[in-house]
């Protein structure tokens, strides 16, 4: 696989999720004045009519922060579901908290015949933000990665794809919720992507690319965990 197959997408300041019902943009970090998020923030705008939910899944090394900007949507957190919006403020969501969350009315049957201020955020895109504790670029190579290589799946990776984006989610702290049973999820989980993992090494496949990650990201993608790694070198010596 020639590393110059892949597209170079480091200074894209966002990308689009095609989707058969609506697409989902997700606008990036960036160092740029005129950057429409805060640096180490990741906008994520869903607009009407979308299912879209990024599937249940948790992290180990960093507490995510969440906000809705516009909209509501319905975030469910170790099993607890709530609708939220603009003035709840963020919601810290701590490390091993399952999470999930998708548009509050992407389930019409209990949000029809609203209130006409809920008929109007309905109508409109739910633009939420996320964040890691500590912020130190592993959301953004992470989401820069993944979606890299969704765009070059069919050309360049095939039918290595799975086990690619299995190594990114591995090396940035994102795992997902593979079976139901929560007696098994996470073990299941490490299980296999510990075996993606070994495989895509040996295929020549990497967690995560120079094509796809800003210079300025390069030296905590390294790390394996930025931030959070470091510390846990720190604390080792």
């Amino acid at each position: 696989m020639a590393a110059e197959q892949r597209s170079t997408t480091y200074l894209q300041p966002s990308f689009t999720i095609p989707r058969p019902d609506r697409d989902v943009t997700f606008i990036l970090p960036s160092q740029e004045a005129t950057s429409k998020v805060p640096d180490g923030v990741t906008r994520i705008v869903i607009p009407p009519g979308s299912q879209w939910t990024p599937s249940p899944h948790w992290h180990e090394l960093y507490d995510e922060n969440f906000r809705v900007v516009a909209g509501h949507v319905r975030l469910t957190v170790d099993g607890r579901t709530s609708i939220v919006g603009p003035k709840d403020g963020v919601q810290r969501i701590a490390k091993y908290d399952v999470h999930d969350f998708m548009r509050a009315d992407a389930t019409s049957s209990e949000y029809s015949g609203k209130d006409q201020a809920q008929e109007e955020w309905m109508s409109k895109d739910v633009i939420v933000e996320e964040w890691t504790s500590p912020v130190d670029g592993m959301k953004e190579i992470f989401f820069r990665n993944l979606f890299s290589v969704i765009h070059d799946s069919s050309r360049v990776y095939g039918w290595k794809t799975e086990l690619q984006l299995m190594m990114v989610q591995s090396h940035c702290d994102n795992y997902p919720v593979i079976v139901s049973d929560s007696r098994i999820w996470q073990p299941l989980t490490h299980v296999l992507f510990f075996f993606a993992v070994l495989l895509g090494g040996w295929l020549g496949l990497k967690p995560w690319y120079d094509e796809y990650t800003p210079p300025r990201l390069r030296g905590v993608a390294t790390s394996r965990h930025g931030a959070v790694g470091k510390d846990e070198l720190k604390k080792s010596k």
